[in-house]
């Protein structure tokens, strides 16, 4: 038997691309944080859902996530976090959603569900479902136009996402309040964080994160490509998990 694989805080951010949709590059994107979790296989997912869940849309997470290696254990919002504090979850997603009332009902559950993220459990979240977990984050007012709000502070940084969409590109800086890191997302970029590094993952050529400093051109973090991997599995060259287990 080989070590025991390292647990700790680890979370992912989906710029903007949705890892729970039907694609190849979704695939890819589940797969990869299928191998971020520790313990039982397949990984128990939560899915975090503020604002209800069609039956149809279960079904179909539901399969895509068992395709990839995944059990969709568990869907909704108090249910999934109680599971999650339990220890009952290795992997809690968060789709893209209304962010202010995310954070809103979040908060109750912050400081549990911060310590079960520290001793392993792996937390990814898409658009505003990911960025909430930052220190502060760019994200619509309730007039509809961007400006930085707090976040939870499980990261230490100011984050972004969709970065190379009109709306979102030009957030304020330097950050009120805050003189931290401030980092930015491409909607098909992914930041995969852990407190050893900051690390950027290309769901789509060309995709980056971005580091953002007042008066200063934005800075690309490198980038692991699995457009690459994507592009070597159509062509039917090597099997899905075992390419993404070699990217990353």
């Amino acid at each position: 038997m080989g070590p025991a694989k390292k647990v700790g805080p680890r979370l992912f951010v989906f710029g903007g691309c949705d890892p729970l949709s039907a694609g190849a590059a979704a695939a890819l994107s589940r797969a990869m944080l299928r191998r971020a979790c520790a313990g039982p296989r397949p990984p128990r997912l939560g899915l975090l859902v503020a604002d209800g869940v069609e039956s149809a849309d279960l079904a179909g997470w539901t399969a895509r996530a068992r395709g990839s290696g995944l059990t969709l254990a568990i869907a909704g919002f108090e249910d999934v976090l109680a599971a999650a504090v339990a220890g009952d979850l290795e992997l809690v997603h968060v789709p893209a959603g209304h962010t202010a009332h995310l954070l809103h009902r979040l908060a109750p559950w912050s400081a549990s569900l911060r310590a079960r993220w520290e001793r392993g459990l792996v937390l990814s979240g898409q658009s505003g479902g990911g960025a909430c977990f930052a220190f502060r984050l760019w994200s619509a007012s309730r007039f509809g136009t961007p400006e930085w709000i707090d976040g939870l502070g499980f990261l230490p940084v100011a984050l972004g996402a969709h970065f190379d969409q009109p709306m979102w590109a030009t957030p304020e800086l330097p950050v009120p309040g805050f003189d931290g890191d401030v980092l930015a997302l491409d909607h098909h970029a992914v930041l995969d964080w852990t407190p050893a590094r900051v690390a950027c993952v290309a769901a789509q050529p060309g995709a980056r994160a971005w580091r953002l400093r007042a008066g200063r051109q934005p800075t690309p973090l490198p980038a692991r490509d699995l457009s690459r991997i994507l592009a070597w599995c159509t062509r039917g060259r090597r099997a899905l998990g075992r390419l993404v287990g070699r990217a990353l």
